[in-house]
């Protein structure tokens, strides 16, 4: 059965390169883990008895579906104490015994909960999917392309070439984002510099909420009456105190429900087996501390990213460690040139570090090197050519008005008469204004050769 549902779970995976491993916790592996649980608890709920009851002597094979139907859709209660020993009531003080309230109707939704929650853990991946590539400069396929040079086998020479290309492709996206004044009117918070990692913090706030929002949904889905009850349940299971006592996730519960005569009304109060619950316990309890740790890595991821951003010299930092010993960025160091620096604040940006982070997850460091000096290189060169330019404009005279060359004696000529063939000529024109024939070879026979 596993075999048959992984190429429909790998449909629903994302990429692992446009984000970290603490994601990954979240909508890939929390997600896979309650999808197969809801699976599970699907087929023993929904193709199995999930409840079975003790009926009357007097019931048939019919009457007892019809009740054991009813008690599953209408729900059953549960009696604290009534299933418990003696000897387990006697070390159970008052303070920690838990009444549950007398509905217990949940394991009826648990399957298709289990599938909502799995479904909220997926979202924030959607949305960060779904905006990231409204960015032009596409992390989605920058990363791609560069994990699949790390997945190829090849040989120093090869990663030199593949590093300086991509290098070069992801230098002309920057540059297009941050000159194109079509794109910079189209998407002024895009084109800020500052998106894809804003977006990103954003997303891990999402995950994090996501966590408080699982936590609320199993107290008030369960019904119990603390945050801590998966805790709770853990210290019960190791004390010994079965749900006899405890009353979470119930095994035997009452039912009642009432059969109408044709003149009477016949109430009936049977005992029923939650054959689910016995799984759901498991599940719920696992979970609960799966949820805990998911929580807690991803409060620390939050915080992680959070600073690493608020501090630009963090981000400068990074890409200082990939250029040091290469010859353009030591040449400039030594002449304390501001070019460094404006390669990371203005080609970069944040975005860029950003992006060159997952570019190094995915690739490794020697290509990140190689991409980051070959995206240097280009800038200093840009850079360079833009001074000359600027250099050479500064060096022409001011733009003025044309000036007219004019001999000022010229009004002061007569016009020479005209020779004897340009007057032939125009008298044979007008002559031929009352002749059909214009382009007899008269007319031109006087022009000057």
């Amino acid at each position: 059965m596993i075999g048959v549902l992984l190429p429909y779970v790998r449909k629903f995976q994302r990429s692992a390169e446009s984000n970290d491993i603490v994601d990954r916790f979240s909508y890939q592996y929390t997600s896979t883990i309650l999808g197969f649980s809801a699976i599970m608890m699907a087929a023993s709920q929904y193709v199995g008895r999930p409840i079975q009851c003790w009926v009357p002597a007097q019931f048939t094979r019919t009457w007892e579906k019809y009740a054991e139907t009813y008690c599953f859709i209408k729900g059953t209660y549960f009696l604290p104490g009534a299933f418990a020993s003696e000897e387990e009531m006697s070390v159970t003080s008052p303070d920690d015994a838990v009444t549950a309230t007398p509905q217990v109707g949940y394991y009826q939704w648990i399957p298709i909960v289990l599938f909502v929650q799995a479904f909220l853990f997926y979202l924030p991946s959607i949305i960060w999917r779904t905006f990231n590539e409204s960015c032009e400069l596409k992390i989605k396929e920058l990363a791609a392309v560069s994990e699949a040079s790390r997945k190829i086998k090849s040989n120093m020479s090869d990663d030199q070439v593949k590093g300086r290309k991509f290098g070069r492709y992801f230098f002309k996206k920057l540059i297009f984002r941050n000159e194109s004044p079509v794109f910079k009117e189209t998407g002024k918070v895009v084109a800020s510099g500052k998106f894809l990692p804003s977006l990103y913090i954003l997303v891990k706030m999402l995950y994090l909420a996501n966590v408080v929002l699982q936590f609320w949904i199993l107290t008030y889905f369960l019904e119990t009456k603390s945050w801590m009850w998966g805790w709770q349940t853990f210290q019960d299971l190791v004390a010994g105190r079965e749900w006899e006592t405890t009353g979470i996730f119930p095994r035997v519960t009452m039912c009642d429900f009432s059969i109408m005569d044709l003149t009477t009304v016949h109430d009936h109060s049977i005992q029923c087996v939650i054959v689910i619950n016995m799984l759901a316990e498991k599940v719920y309890v696992f979970f609960w501390f799966w949820l805990l740790f998911v929580g807690a890595l991803t409060a620390a991821s939050l915080i992680y990213w959070a600073f690493i951003y608020m501090l630009q010299s963090i981000g400068r930092n990074f890409i200082y460690s990939y250029l040091q010993r290469t010859p353009a960025f030591e040449e400039e160091q030594e002449k304390g040139s501001l070019l460094p620096a404006n390669f990371v604040d203005n080609c970069l940006t944040a975005d860029g570090v950003f992006i060159s982070r997952l570019v190094q997850q995915n690739s490794g460091d020697l290509f990140t090197s190689i991409m980051l000096e070959e995206m240097f290189n280009l800038y200093k060169a840009r850079e360079s050519e833009k001074a000359h330019k600027k250099d050479d404009d500064n060096a022409l005279p001011p733009a003025s008005a044309p000036i007219e060359l004019k001999d000022d004696d010229d009004d002061d000529l007569p016009l020479p008469p005209p020779t004897k063939a340009i007057a032939e000529t125009l008298s044979s024109d007008d002559e031929g204004e009352d002749t059909d024939d214009v382009d007899s070879p008269d007319t031109t026979a006087t022009l000057p050769r």
